[in-house]
């Protein structure tokens, strides 16, 4: 049989849902029909490859192209050979695609912890803990210092006991450690910074990301992504605040195979919450066991969403009562 490209994927989807789609909503409909395995090759990001598909179609084709695009905040992709959208329909559209985060003013970075909680278990199988800034004995460099948030992976959790201990006696390294730096916007305006405060403060870990709820589009700027996380081993992480199960791993990092021990313990000694840290996974490897206590609460997806929607302003906060606060 042979085999789909993304184009012809989205071709498929597009004529079926007969609207205007952004290529998450193709890629999530192509997998709920099963035409996604007719792809040649999906890679390890296939809804940025279907993106830069059609993005680089558009561009390159013009007037020759299958598919027009509809919107800016989110870009949505339309069918030519279906009917000619009308100008209200249009407006409409764009009325009704909302932008992937609140208004800066009503959001916060710490309002992104929960959601890399999330991603973190549910994708990556790490117990994550939130690192103040403000227990760090080094002020206002705190930022460059250690990450928002750590995480372990313990192979206790997927191995049977006898393969834990066979790797505890040759002596293996079974376990692994996450840096994860936290930002609302990735663009070029603070990309440079943003990725450069995560090399410096995620060069202990087995594994450093930088995570972010909204990323520039265009193929340029993920080229320049691309290359940056190949330079310096640290990987990105989009956090899709309306859709959590969406979110993914853009560009994988590079895994360490010892940690830097020297800047674990600078870590430590500077603050609390990295210390306690530490001391949960030390005692967590040593036992086996994972209390899931001393990590952030893992949220309910529902309770993600919740939170989006009052930032949004989406709903209305009830009077004489505070929201729902999930510690972060």
């Amino acid at each position: 049989m042979e085999k789909w490209t993304f184009l012809q994927l989205a071709e498929h989807v597009l004529g079926e849902l007969k609207r205007p789609a952004t290529p998450s909503e193709i890629w999530k409909y192509a997998t709920q029909i099963g035409i996604d395995k007719k792809l040649a090759s999906q890679g390890k990001t296939p809804s940025q490859t279907l993106y830069a598909s059609l993005y680089l179609d558009v561009k390159d084709r013009g007037s020759e192209s299958l598919f027009v695009v509809v919107g800016s905040k989110p870009k949505k992709w339309y069918l030519k050979s279906l009917p000619a959208l009308r100008p209200a329909q249009i407006e409409q559209i764009k009325a009704s695609s909302p932008p992937e985060l609140a208004p800066a003013e009503r959001m916060k970075e710490k309002d992104l912890h929960p959601h890399c909680v999330y991603f973190a278990r549910t994708k990556l199988g790490a117990f994550v803990k939130t690192i103040s800034h403000s227990k760090s004995s080094k002020g206002g460099y705190a930022e460059w210092i250690h990450p928002d948030l750590v995480g372990g992976h313990f192979a206790h959790e997927d191995w049977l006991p006898e393969v834990t201990e066979l790797s505890s006696v040759m002596g293996l390294n079974t376990s692994k450690l996450y840096s994860f730096e936290l930002k609302l916007k990735l663009d070029y305006s603070n990309l440079r910074e943003s990725f450069f405060q995560a090399v410096s403060n995620s060069s202990w870990a087995h594994q450093g990301y930088l995570v972010a709820a909204e990323i520039e589009e265009g193929v340029e700027f993920r080229d320049d992504l691309a290359r940056l996380s190949a330079s310096f081993g640290i990987g990105i992480i989009r956090l899709d605040i309306g859709e959590p199960d969406a979110s993914e791993i853009m560009f994988v990092a590079r895994s360490r195979e010892m940690l830097d021990l020297e800047t674990v313990n600078m870590l430590a000694d500077k603050n609390a919450d990295f210390r306690a840290f530490l001391e949960a996974v030390h005692g967590d490897i040593s036992t086996k066991r994972t209390i899931d206590a001393q990590y952030d609460p893992v949220p309910p997806k529902e309770t993600l969403l919740a939170r989006v929607t009052v930032k949004k302003g989406l709903a209305k906060k009830p009077k004489g009562k505070r929201p729902p606060h999930t510690k972060s």
